[in-house]
Parts: structure tokens; sequence; C-alpha cells
């Protein structure tokens, strides 16, 4: 054969398996098609956008609200379902439980036919009157699923499409979960808005009213009083308010006045109400009323009296669904009285936010300035042992106050603010920062305890004269430190790294 021959059989070749390649790559294989054959629902879950349930525990009907982002960056190609929410609107319009209707379209869409019969009698089948039917809306149409009479001695039904000849036989597992009742369809998660987007939380209970409102990162408290609030207090609050679960619904449409004695289950008026104001979204507010009692109760909650009642669980209304609770993940945060809520940290700022401070003591020895240079830290320009400023900054990000008093309870105290301000301090720290500077400052003890100041805080912080002991010696330490010593690459008479950065190499 001559090499030209050959050539053009070689390029033919390739032509040909290049062709088939490119257009039969996204055929699906022998083995696919025979499972898709066996599809009793050949629809893929993403295209459902509605489904209505029928069975003897009623009717339910369910509606898909894509909600990706604009450039839909956040669609995953793997699971499309992620960006999706889905929502009740048939017995009742309430968010549903996302994973729970998914995880249902995927048994129904994932049925396969174990016998496929040709030739059936519709009333022999239980066909005519079918258990239950399942009606699947896509955009290019309606299927409907109809389940009809079990198969002696075996654990599968009957089910048929509506249109389609023939029936087959299939699993009847699913038929359990399209009986459950409406309360097990809905989002057990009540408050959609995140945590971060907390800007402002009102907690009424008893005789006390407490506010706190996100203010520059930071969340103070503005009512009955004025000051910072204890971060890991308001974090596990706001993470708390945005976890609430129900424990059951009220099967009463969300928005209407439930028929039973509201007042009799302590929600009119409420035990505790809450407030919560978010960046964007609806505000939310959470009722929360007596404890749940096992047994039967004429309060429209038929399903309390089928279940086993949580130990803490309450009654309550969250923005406009009626619902039971676990009151322990709040009423923890309720009881507190709002002085608990106070920051007893000297200091708001981490160390690593702290690019230089000066520092004063009161032994009339002048100002200490340090500064970060690269990974160093200077005294006054000159480079020294790192660790000891490290942990001089570290005592003070993590010195915690005995008691914080406003200016009433300090002045009934002798410590009135006014008047230590007069006062020359035993220790002035002015911490410079890219989030904001800070003065804190301390005086000389009082009894057993120092009183001390943070500049933008109206309130007297005393401190363990214990701690004070340790803080003055880690500044005494910094004013004392040496330079650091040279390492095994910088060997005595090496150019120190300061002069280096510089551009100073002279001898």
């Amino acid at each position: 054969m001559k090499a030209r021959t050959l050539y053009i059989l070689l390029a033919s070749t390739l032509v040909l398996g290049g062709f088939i390649l490119f257009f039969e790559k996204d055929l699906p294989s022998t083995d696919e098609r025979q499972e898709q054959a066996r599809k009793v629902v050949p629809l893929a879950v993403e295209d459902i956008e509605s489904m209505l349930i029928e069975s003897p525990a009623g009717s339910l009907r369910f509606e898909r609200r894509d909600q990706p982002s604009e450039d839909g960056s956040d669609v995953d190609a793997d699971d499309p379902l992620r960006t999706v929410s889905w929502y009740l609107t048939q017995p009742l319009e309430a968010r549903a439980d996302g994973i729970a209707v998914a995880g249902l379209l995927r048994s129904l869409t994932d049925l396969e036919s174990d016998q496929r019969l040709d030739e059936i009698d519709p009333a022999t089948a239980g066909l005519d009157d079918p258990v239950a039917k399942v009606t699947l809306q896509t955009a290019s149409g309606v299927s409907v699923l109809s389940f009809g009479a079990m198969v002696p001695t075996s654990d599968n039904r009957i089910v048929a499409i509506e249109g389609e000849p023939g029936a087959h036989v299939a699993p009847a597992s699913v038929l359990d979960t399209l009986q459950r009742s409406t309360g097990d369809w809905r989002d057990k998660k009540l408050i959609t808005g995140a945590q971060s987007e907390i800007r402002r939380v009102v907690l009424e209970a008893s005789s006390q009213r407490l506010v706190l409102e996100s203010r520059d990162g930071d969340v103070w408290i503005t009512e009955p009083l004025l000051d910072r609030a204890d971060a890991d207090r308001v974090d596990a609050l706001f993470a708390a308010l945005v976890g609430l679960q129900a424990a059951s619904f009220v099967e009463s449409p969300p928005g209407e006045t439930p028929s039973f004695d509201q007042a009799g289950l302590g929600l009119e008026p409420p035990r505790v109400r809450l407030q919560v104001t978010f960046e964007e979204g609806e505000d939310v507010e959470i009722l929360l009323g007596d404890a749940v009692q096992p047994g039967p109760r004429e309060v429209g909650l038929q399903e309390i009296t089928q279940r086993e009642v949580a130990p803490h669980e309450v009654y309550g209304k969250v923005g406009d669904q009626w619902v039971t609770v676990d009151g322990a993940a709040l009423q923890e945060w309720v009881d507190l009285p709002a002085t608990a809520w106070q920051e007893t940290a000297w200091s708001r700022l981490q160390v690593f936010q702290v690019e230089g401070a000066e520092i004063t003591s009161g032994t009339g020895e002048g100002t200490m300035t340090l500064a970060r240079q690269g990974t160093d830290w200077s005294r006054d320009g000159e480079i020294v042992e790192y660790s000891v400023v490290s942990d001089l900054l570290y005592a003070i990000a993590e010195t915690e106050a005995v008691e914080v008093l406003d200016r009433s309870a300090a002045a009934e105290r002798g410590l009135a603010l006014q008047e230590l301000a007069l006062r020359e301090a035993a220790l002035s720290v002015h911490l410079l920062a890219t989030e904001g500077d800070e003065e804190l400052r301390l005086w000389p003890a009082v009894g057993d305890v120092h009183p001390a100041t943070v500049g933008d805080r109206d309130v007297l912080m005393l401190l363990a004269a214990e701690t004070v002991a340790d803080l003055q010696h880690l500044v005494d330490a910094v004013a004392d430190a040496a330079a650091p010593q040279p390492t095994a690459s910088q060997p005595p008479g090496a150019v120190p790294r300061d002069e280096i950065s510089s551009g100073d190499s002279s001898p």
C-alpha cells in the first residue's frame, strides 16, 4: 500500500472518530438508556416548578421560587436546587422545608418500574379511586402520578401516569412521605435573616426593656443604660435568634388570628417580646408565652397530643407564624439584667489590630512610644525584644473588669468620674489602630480594686489589684527591654536589621 493511500485512510479514520465523538459524546450509554426507560416519572428535578399532593392527609401544593444571584455566580451545577426556595401555597401560604421537598421530588423522579402492565383494569388496580395523586408541573406540561392498590404479598403498588397507556408495579415506600401533615412540610427555621445583618434587638420581659444596637462594628446597649455590650453574649444571642426553630406549628394560616385562647397560653400579653431589625429585609417580632403542657389541650395544636413535648417548649409567635419553640434557647438571655450585658473587657482591640502605643506611667518617667517595625517592635525608635511588647499587649487585650459602674453607681462609691479625671492617672495607655485609637486610663487603688476608664465609654471599670500588678510588671519589662539578641544567621558585629531596612550600611 502506498504511503499516500495510508495517510488518506488514517485521516479518514480520525475524521470519522472525531465526528462520532462530537455528535455522540452527550448521548446516554446503553445502561443509561435502560435505566431511563425504567423511570416511572421521566422528569428532571430541577425542571419541576410546582407540585400538588392529594392524599388522605389533605391537599398540599408547593411552588418553586428560584433565588439565584443576579450574575448567577451562586448556582451550583452539581446541585441546582441549592438556590431554590419552596413555598406551600395550599392549604396555607408559608415557607416550605426545601430539603424535605427536594428529597420527595428525587424519590418521585427516581421511582423505577419493577414491571410494566400493558393492559390493566383501573378499577381492579385501584386507579379509578387512587389512594394518592401527585401532580408535577414543568414548563413543558403536567404529569399526574396516581397510586393504586397494593400488589399482594409484596411491598409494591400499582402506579400510573395519567394519559399514558398501562401502568407500573413500583415500590410503595414513597407513599408514606406523601401522607405527612402540613406542619411536617413547613420550614422549621423561623428567621431567614443572617446573623451579621442584625442591626437592632429590643427585648422586653417582665419590667425590663433592653435595647442593643450596632454602631461602627460594635454592639451597644442604648436602653436602659448606654455602654458597649459584651461581644460574646451578643454573638450568642444573635446566633440563638437566627437559629430559632419551630418544634410545631399552629395549623392556622399565617397572618390570621387563631381561634384558640391566646391569653391562656401566655401570648396576650406575651411573657417575652423581642423585635429584631435587619440591615436588609423585613423586621421580625418574636413573642414567647407559657410552657407547653403534655396531653390534650384545646389550642389547635393537635400534633402536640401525638408526640413527646420537649422540656422547655413554649408557645410563641415568630413573624406571622404561631408556633411552639424551645424556650431555653432564648430564656438564658431574657433573664439577664442590663448590667450583665455590659462589656467587661478593658480594651476592645485585639493585638493584631494595634499598630502602636503611647504609655505614660504616673511614676514621672515620661511617655514610652511603641511602634510596629515590620515584624518587630520599636520603643522610642529602637528595636526591642518582640515577645516583651507582645506580652504587654496581650495582657491589656485580656484584662477584664471585676465590676462595671455607671456614673451614678460610681459616685455612690465615692469614685465620681469627673473627680477622677482631675487626678493624675497611675497609667495611661493610648493604643493606635486602623480601626480607631483607644485611650485607657488607670488610677491608684481604692481598697482592693483600681478604677479604670476607656475613652468612648461613660462608665467606671474596677480592675483587680492582682491584674494591675501584672500589667505594671509588664510595662516595666518593656521599659527595661534590650535589643533582640543576634541569631545564628546574624553573628555579633553584623549590621542590625533596622539599619539594613533603612539603607544605612555604614560600619
